[in-house]
């Protein structure tokens, strides 16, 4: 579903646009709702056939009637506004690696996808793909469908990302596929260790030699110390 959001923008003027939400979202929103929202006049959230776009327009137009539940935290997670990771400050030392873990805020919905291309490819980190880091750190384990959910959103941003293809004269032993990225300067194919491509570090879908990974590792370089160019070179 595409619910209509309106946001304010510098000069105080509206802009209309689109917030892309599946139901089980829908869902989640009605249960995070304020147990007294019915009595705010929120309508009950569609089912079965009645779970239609217009369906759906009017459960929201019924939320954003009210100017509290309008303009509580809950819906600007909704919506997609209002948080971008600014002020995240990772992995810097010991402090700042527990506060994400225990006080930096999590939105309840997943900010909207980027369009990834080879052309925007090292383009500045989305939030959504803040939201997909930190996600991976901030699960809740004693839930047993946090971690499903978590790796099905993980799988399918990989799937989305440009894969890095190698020429097809990159194939090398043991038929690891043609997806890794060459130095500069390689012109024949690398034979990569053994453990390197069946047991990766992180465990990221596919592994190491999953080009779709390649995205998320340049998106490390603002989270771990390690990757910092200045830092290395200090």
């Amino acid at each position: 579903m595409k619910p209509a959001k309106e946001a304010p923008i510098a000069r105080g003027t509206t802009i209309q646009s689109y917030a892309l939400r599946q139901y089980d979202e829908f869902k989640t929103l009605n249960k995070k709702l304020p147990w007294l929202a019915a009595l705010a006049g929120v309508k009950p959230l569609p089912a079965g056939e009645t779970a239609n776009e217009a369906g759906l327009t009017e459960y929201l137009q019924s939320i954003v009637k009210n100017k509290d539940l309008r303009t509580s935290r809950l819906m600007d997670d909704f919506l997609g506004i209002n948080w971008n990771c600014s002020g995240v400050v990772w992995f810097k030392d010991t402090a700042s690696f527990m506060t994400l873990l225990m006080a930096t805020r999590l939105p309840d919905f997943v900010p909207e996808r980027p369009n990834i291309t080879l052309a925007n490819v090292l383009s500045d980190e989305y939030p959504m793909e803040c939201f997909l880091y930190m996600s991976a750190y901030k699960q809740n384990y004693l839930d047993k469908q946090s971690i499903p959910t978590f790796l099905h959103l993980f799988d399918s941003y990989t799937e989305q990302m440009p894969q890095f293809e190698a020429l097809p004269t990159a194939r090398v032993p043991r038929n690891q596929p043609d997806q890794d990225v060459w130095p500069p300067g390689v012109t024949s194919p690398i034979e990569l260790p053994y453990h390197y491509v069946t047991v990766p570090v992180h465990f990221p879908p596919g592994g190491y030699v999953n080009g779709g990974n390649v995205r998320l590792s340049f998106n490390g370089r603002t989270k771990f110390n390690f990757l910092k160019e200045d830092i290395m070179m200090s």
